[in-house]
């Protein structure tokens, strides 16, 4: 998809110097003390934004766990992806209009798959997009790991294994289509573009604890529709940097992908959600 003329980028009064990452909060998981721990956290960082990168509850606690979000960072700015504890107990329909109307009333709430390019300063924005494992990656189809996390998906619900293995494929040609609609712009106008998403888009340095990912863990991993869109885009932006900060593996890693392209995936932790770390863009 060539990148549109009248794409929206988002620009702020001053330049955002100082963006905290935070990943896998599982807020819906956490004991009164570990949110009044991280919320302290918060208030102590110095920083002009904060990025999440999906599973920051449930479907049923999201709307008001993002707004408890929101407001303990104003008036800073909270760019968001969703990942896929987001929509258990619902569907992606729901889900996606619950979020619209929240970012709809609260001014620093900003959804990364409808915000376009953000700008963050002259030279770097933020891109993003939720993502999903798309079954793709390691043993695909024939892995012999059964997904749980299926049956908590309305729109998974009843599908046979080929046609849930579909429908995972299609999730992941979404969100290349959707890099594929805004990189071109963003590495054309920045020399550094951050992309923030849920699902890693490449299976290199995603980890289980100490071991590398397994064959058959792969499929419900990575992102490799996304991965092939942002590499074939970067490719004919050879002096441009690019950054991926996802989540859902809960191993932290940092993998350089090419000379321009590294991979980042927060550790996270179910019950202690905490901040992962502070990103300096200028």
């Amino acid at each position: 998809m060539p990148p549109s003329l009248d794409m929206k980028i988002t620009k702020f009064p001053k330049p955002i110097k100082n963006l905290l990452w935070a990943s896998d909060l599982h807020l819906d998981d956490a004991s009164d003390f570990a949110r009044k721990r991280f919320y302290s956290k918060l208030f102590h960082e110095n920083y002009d934004a904060v990025m999440v990168t999906g599973d920051i509850s449930n479907a049923h606690q999201l709307a008001d766990d993002l707004e408890e979000l929101a407001s303990a960072v104003s008036p800073m700015p909270l760019f968001f992806s969703l990942g896929n504890h987001d929509h258990f107990n619902s569907c992606f329909a729901s889900v996606d209009q619950v979020v619209r109307k929240l970012c709809s009333i609260i001014p620093n709430l900003y959804h990364l798959d409808n915000s376009g390019i953000i700008e963050l300063s002259r030279d770097t924005c933020l891109v993003g997009h939720k993502g999903w494992y798309d079954g793709q990656a390691g043993a695909g189809v024939h892995s012999k790991v059964y997904d749980k996390g299926r049956h908590a998906i309305g729109d998974f619900d009843g599908l046979s294994h080929k046609d849930y293995f579909k429908k995972l494929a299609d999730l992941g040609h979404e969100s290349a289509t959707h890099f594929r609609g805004t990189l071109p712009l963003a590495l054309k106008r920045y020399a550094r573009v951050m992309i923030g998403t849920h699902v890693p888009p490449y299976w290199d340095g995603i980890m289980h604890g100490e071991a590398r990912c397994s064959w058959d863990h792969q499929p419900y991993y990575a992102n490799v529709a996304a991965g092939k869109a942002i590499g074939g885009i970067l490719r004919r932006f050879g002096s441009r940097k690019l950054e991926i900060y996802a989540g859902h593996a809960h191993t932290r890693s940092t993998t350089s992908i090419s000379k321009n392209l590294t991979q980042h995936i927060a550790e996270g932790r179910r019950g202690a959600p905490s901040v992962e770390r502070l990103i300096k863009v200028a």
